[in-house]
């Protein structure tokens, strides 16, 4: 069988005032063969007089079934203005009038998503499938299974791009997810470098299978956050090297009524916020976790901060466990470097809620308020301390185990001095021996070390190391999120 693919051209001189719904695919209930390549450009519907105006990658229908799309989608957007009320449907999307008890169902998709968004103005963007009505009890049990990758481009020009842009399926009407259960989504990536987003969250109500990642590079965004209510199956990563975030960068999700029994990361969350090269502005606060008591993270979760400190204009708290009862299972840990980029200078933030601090290679980091954590993790040739000089008599760095990490290049027979990792703005002074533990640079623990003291019986640093060290630790550790980016990014 041969494969077909749409091209759906829209400009302002060949669209009529009363269209208000244009798809890339088909509009007659029946499946589409092929990709689709849908394209709307030069459009400008912002004065039209009809209620909504939609633009759909994929089929769209009333009569209640979309037809499937036995293919892909690429769906883009250039210098497009949709008004107040317009939205943006990457998928299928199934418009009935429920009053009338025509079951909205959307057809399935067998390839990948992607839209392209450059210079749009809309309210609202919608990476997968939207019901726009669904009837009350219906059976849904005939939906089909879901997009495996979903990719959206933000590319603005200070535009005001959309209230919320969602990587997930949606519906309206009822609160039923039973409508769009079956047809998860199950790995996203969007990838914002210029205009405004008042939100940007991957799931709507509903469900990924897999991994979820965002990455904002410029523009500005309201808030971040994983979702209001819905499942992330895997992993959720959110990188921001560059642009303005105006409120809160959530981690995990913020439970609505209907959803507040369980909503779920159930893997880890990393959040890696910094650059050395764009300035970073964070107006609100960090959240490793979600924001409600039913809001878990089955994993562990971490926030590393890289690139200098000149560069990120952040002064809130960094939450480990997230608010207001929000659950991480595992490992609550707050890095200053990640084993790709260390991070030099001041940190203006609050830290909250760790498990661990770990101070990765090559770092030195100038804290400005008081932390207290389980484990301190530093490695050999990093720095840790308080921006003030005379800061130790008000601030306070307090840790119950030493985790010393001999770097890439420490030779057998080296020494590791404290002063030079703590300076003089760490008290030490109650450090312990037996809570002192060393590793090499992959992991491994070191038994043969001695600890120095001065004359009044403190530590000072740990001599007489044995030990050849491996590649990277942190590389390890965040192998897994970088595994998953790059898988992301190819497909």
């Amino acid at each position: 069988m041969g494969i077909s693919c749409a091209i759906a051209y829209v400009s302002a001189a060949n669209i009529a005032a009363a269209d208000d719904i244009r798809a890339g695919g088909k509009t007659d209930g029946t499946d589409f063969n092929g990709d689709i390549e849908a394209l709307f450009s030069d459009l400008d519907l912002s004065q039209n007089s009809v209620p909504y105006n939609y633009l759909v990658g994929g089929n769209a229908t009333t009569n209640g079934y979309t037809g499937a799309v036995n293919g892909s989608i690429n769906m883009t957007l250039s210098n497009v203005n949709l008004g107040a009320n317009g939205c943006i449907v990457g998928g299928n999307y199934s418009y009935p009038n429920w009053g009338d008890g025509i079951e909205g169902i959307v057809g399935g998709i067998s390839g990948d998503i992607t839209m392209n968004l450059n210079n749009v103005q809309a309210y609202n963007v919608f990476g997968g499938n939207m019901i726009s009505s669904v009837v009350k009890e219906a059976d849904y049990s005939r939906l089909p299974r879901g997009v495996e990758n979903l990719t959206i481009n933000i590319d603005g020009a200070d535009t005001n791009i959309a209230r919320a842009v969602r990587g997930s399926n949606a519906y309206n009407g009822y609160n039923d997810t039973a409508a769009l259960a079956s047809t998860a989504i199950k790995n996203t990536v969007i990838n914002m470098k210029n205009g405004y987003v008042g939100t940007i969250m991957p799931v709507t109500g509903g469900s990924y299978a897999g991994n979820s990642q965002i990455n904002v590079s410029g523009g500005k965004v309201g808030t971040i956050i994983g979702s209001i209510g819905g499942i992330i199956g895997g992993n959720y990563g959110i990188r921001i090297s560059g642009g303005e975030i105006a409120g809160d960068v959530v981690g995990g999700f913020e439970a609505t009524e209907g959803e507040r029994n369980y909503s779920a990361v159930k893997g880890n969350v990393l959040i890696t916020v910094g650059s050395s090269a764009n300035t970073v502005k964070i107006g609100g606060n960090i959240l490793a976790g979600g924001m409600d008591s039913a809001t878990t993270v089955e994993g562990g979760a971490t926030v590393a901060f890289v690139g200098k400190g000149e560069n990120l204009d952040f002064a809130g708290t960094v939450y480990g466990a997230g608010l207001d009862g929000s659950k991480v299972n595992g490992t609550k840990t707050v890095a200053f470097g990640n084993g790709e980029e260390n991070f030099t200078g001041r940190f203006g933030g609050a830290l909250d809620g760790f498990d661990v601090l770990s101070v990765g290679q090559g770092s030195d980091v100038l804290l400005s308020q008081s932390v207290s954590v389980d484990v301190l993790s530093v490695y050999s040739d990093a720095k840790i301390g308080f921006a003030e000089t005379l800061a130790r008599a008000a601030q306070e760095l307090a840790f119950n185990r030493l985790e010393v990490v001999l770097a890439d290049g420490f030779q057998q027979g080296d020494n590791v001095d404290f002063g030079e990792i703590f300076g003089d703005s760490v008290a030490l002074s109650t450090l312990t021996a037996d809570s002192i533990t060393v590793k090499d640079s992959s992991g491994n623990r070191v038994e043969e070390f001695k600890v120095s003291t001065d004359s009044e019986g403190h530590i000072t640093g740990i001599t007489d190391i044995v030990a050849v060290p491996e590649p990277s630790m942190f590389a390890a550790l965040f192998g897994v999120f970088a595994l998953a980016a790059a898988a992301a990014r190819r497909r």
